[in-house]
């Protein structure tokens, strides 16, 4: 399909050889050498293709009506990091020009979300540089917030813990903490990943909501609604 693709292209005078290798000159945006055009590589000099060849594939594959063995998609979503926006106004571009996507009925739309940094400011990744895997992170948090648990517990010198309701809490409070801190920042900013953050006992966190909530459940069945309300409003103030 890639070999499609391309000859769909070269039929339609749309490619150059550069370099020996098959470009699209996209006019209106500048090349970081200066150019006031820019180069969209649909193929290598070596024949290779590139992510941008898959992706107008998979973009005429999706968009092909039903009777042509295609999907029939009138709306597609790419779901990336906002560092992929250029490279898919590109392509939505190059598929537009060779005529890939219908002139009616057909949206592209690149949804674009912040990058998760680590604390240095760089992409998160682990110490050897690999994207570090969901269930790590989440198995991290609950462990982390389990020995804050038994810290905070040995340190009011309360016998006989129970470990297994622990455990369970912890789960609870860690993957809480990491799913409210993702959520809770706007979808296109980039931000800090940090453990201590996210599982602090104070500030917009979802360990201090957590703890809010259980102080104000053991309130006596029997006080008024209004007690409860300035309960609620004490220990957001002073936990804050």
């Amino acid at each position: 399909m890639f070999d499609d693709v391309v000859n769909d292209l070269e039929d339609q005078g749309l490619v150059e050889v550069s370099e020996g290798a098959l470009v699209v000159w996209l006019e209106g945006t500048k090349a970081r050498d200066g150019e006031s055009r820019q180069p969209l590589l649909v193929r290598k000099s070596d024949g290779g293709y590139m992510y941008a060849t898959t992706d107008l594939a998979a973009l005429t594959q999706r968009l092909r009506p039903k009777s042509a063995e295609g999907e029939g998609a009138a709306r597609l979503l790419y779901v990336t990091d906002a560092g992929q926006a250029g490279h898919f106004q590109q392509v939505f571009e190059v598929g537009r020009r060779a005529g890939l996507v219908p002139k009616e009925g057909a949206k592209l739309e690149h949804v674009a979300f912040g990058l998760v940094q680590g604390e240095d400011g760089k992409k998160f990744a682990t110490r050897s540089g690999e994207t570090v895997k969901l269930k790590d992170l989440l198995d991290e948090a609950c462990k982390i917030a389990k020995q804050g648990m038994l810290d905070r517990a040995q340190e009011a010198e309360k016998g006989g813990i129970d470990e297994a309701a622990i455990e369970e809490a912890a789960k609870v409070v860690g993957i809480g903490a990491v799913k409210y801190a993702d959520l809770a920042m706007n979808r296109e900013s980039n931000y800090r990943f940090s453990y201590g953050k996210m599982l602090a006992l104070i500030g917009n966190t979802a360990p201090y909501m957590l703890y809010a909530y259980a102080r104000i459940q053991v309130s006596p069945p029997s006080l008024p609604s209004r007690v409860i309300f300035w309960r609620c409003l004490f220990l957001s103030f002073f936990l804050s």
